[in-house]
């Protein structure tokens, strides 16, 4: 898997001290010190950019962030060598199309993976066999949708819905164009706000080998992501910003009996009244897990 944000952060020769403080907050539930939650955040945003590909996080610490990008983007157009060399002679053009496909899928405001969007009038039978090969080699990962909620998750997923995500955000935000790179930078996301962030959560939860799902009981409500944490059910929502309000996520909390429930944003630390809802610093996710 890609460098974790903590590993990235060892790279960049930032001390261990801090990472330590910061993480030793999270498990506590208490807050940051302003000063390291604040440098945190902008790490997390150089992280999200660079990646976790070593050789682009080896470019940014002798380069710079310039030099990250032009690896990650030599190492994308390497990828789509990889899949015409490696992939079946009867499923390469598809793979490719599939994986040069996920940004623009993911730019929606429904992200559920659309056939029609490879090419017009397709459908699952054309690619299906494209997007399990990319998945076994690891390049992309599916996060299938739950018909309705209960233990264990699997046996309530939809097969044949989901969202695709790429393996690495700094692979991701190699195809994008500089203009839009830059606006990441200065955290003014637009389409892509949503897309990262839970592009970054997808990895990380793939990472400690928990398989996640997503919840959308109707068009107006969404969970981001459902997995099973400490033997229960648990959501979790993934903002890029400092909003920290959803009706939707409450609801479930509450419809559901949650024991635990967290919202990850540029936010300190915070709980809820009745101790349920955590609210953490989006970069804080491989800590709890």
């Amino acid at each position: 898997y890609p460098m974790s944000f903590t590993e990235f952060l060892l790279a960049n020769n930032i001390d261990e001290k801090y990472i330590k403080t910061a993480e030793n907050a999270v498990r506590s539930l208490s807050e940051i010190p302003t000063p390291i939650h604040d440098r945190l955040n902008e790490l997390f945003t150089r992280y999200i950019v660079c990646g976790g590909m070593p050789e682009a996080v080896n470019a940014l610490v002798n380069g710079g962030l310039a030099d990250a990008i032009r690896v990650n983007r030599r190492l994308l157009g390497d990828y789509e060598m990889d899949i015409a060399h490696y992939a079946d002679p009867r499923t390469k053009i598809k793979a490719i199309e599939c994986f040069c496909s996920i940004p623009l899928q993911l730019a929606k405001d429904n992200k559920k993976f659309q056939y029609k969007l490879v090419r017009e009038g397709y459908n699952a039978r054309h690619f299906e066999e494209s997007l399990a090969w990319l998945a076994n080699a690891g390049l992309i990962y599916q996060v299938h949708r739950l018909k309705n909620i209960g233990m264990p998750l699997e046996i309530y997923r939809e097969q044949g819905v989901f969202k695709v995500y790429f393996f690495d955000t700094g692979i991701l935000t190699a195809g994008f164009s500089d203009r839009v790179i830059n606006d990441i930078l200065q955290d003014a996301l637009g389409v892509y706000k949503g897309v990262i962030f839970e592009n970054i959560a997808a990895q990380n939860l793939a990472a400690h080998g928990i398989k996640s799902y997503y919840y959308e009981p109707n068009t107006s409500s969404e969970i981001d992501f459902v997995i099973e944490y400490e033997g229960n059910i648990t959501p979790l929502e993934i903002k890029g910003g400092l909003h920290t309000r959803s009706t939707s996520f409450a609801n479930f909390v509450r419809n559901h009996s949650c024991k635990n429930a967290f919202r990850f944003s540029r936010k300190n630390v915070g709980v809820s009244d009745d101790g349920i809802t955590k609210y953490l610093p989006v970069y804080a996710l491989e800590w709890i897990l």
